[in-house]
């Protein structure tokens, strides 16, 4: 019993941990395409913030959507 409940909750991590890796990759690959591949390139500390800005409300909105 006690070795099914330790195998139960290894998997419920991994699918979070799998979870946390998704979101975070695709994250970064909406700061590559709003902000390194842009042209012109903007790397300027203005146009970071207004993309992290961008970000942080589509962050705010799909954790509304759950």
């Amino acid at each position: 019993m006690i070795f099914r409940h330790t195998e139960t909750s290894c998997e419920q991590i991994g699918f979070r941990v799998e979870g946390l890796m998704n979101a975070r990759i695709a994250a970064l690959k909406l700061f590559a395409d709003r902000w390194i591949e842009r042209i012109p390139h903007d790397f300027s500390r203005k146009g970071f913030r207004s993309d992290t800005n961008y970000m942080r409300k589509r962050i705010a909105l799909a954790k509304n959507w759950r």
